[in-house]
């Protein structure tokens, strides 16, 4: 039984990488990062780092919004090690943040709930899985409930 559990562990977790592997947007491919659902549909307006609808916005928003993502990186991978996860574990906690952040998540907030959670003992995976639905919940509220 440990053997047939540790295979099916093996065939999942070859099936996510190669997943994650495929589509990458250009600004996340250095990276090995995708944001959720990226592999579904095309992609018609992606053309950089940011999602669509930036290329409205100055470059100076740009670089500040970028500064502000990777000080709380930062900020959220210090406060793992912190609260005693490996430098990988950390690492895709801030990984977690920043994915929340570009799909337009108030940074802020975002980094005081992920620190939270992670104090709070929250494993990544678990923490990923709150996150989207927190996420959803605050995009919700900034848009006045449109999605």
């Amino acid at each position: 039984m440990g053997r047939f559990r540790s295979c099916v562990v093996v065939v999942v977790s070859v099936f996510f990488v190669c997943g994650e592997v495929l589509a990458l947007p250009p600004g996340l491919a250095k990276k090995g990062k995708t944001p959720p659902g990226f592999s579904k549909g095309r992609k018609k307006k992606w053309q950089d780092e940011y999602p669509p609808g930036w290329s409205k916005k100055s470059e100076a928003d740009k670089k500040r919004w970028k500064e502000r993502v990777r000080k709380g990186r930062e900020h959220v991978k210090k406060e793992a090690e912190n609260k005693g996860l490996d430098a990988d574990a950390a690492s895709k906690a801030a990984d977690e943040f920043e994915k929340a952040a570009r799909k337009g998540a108030d940074l802020d907030k975002l980094e005081d709930v992920v620190i939270d959670k992670i104090k709070k003992g929250k494993k990544v995976a678990e923490l990923a899985v709150e996150l989207a639905d927190e996420v959803a919940d605050m995009i919700k509220g900034k848009s006045g409930g449109k999605h």
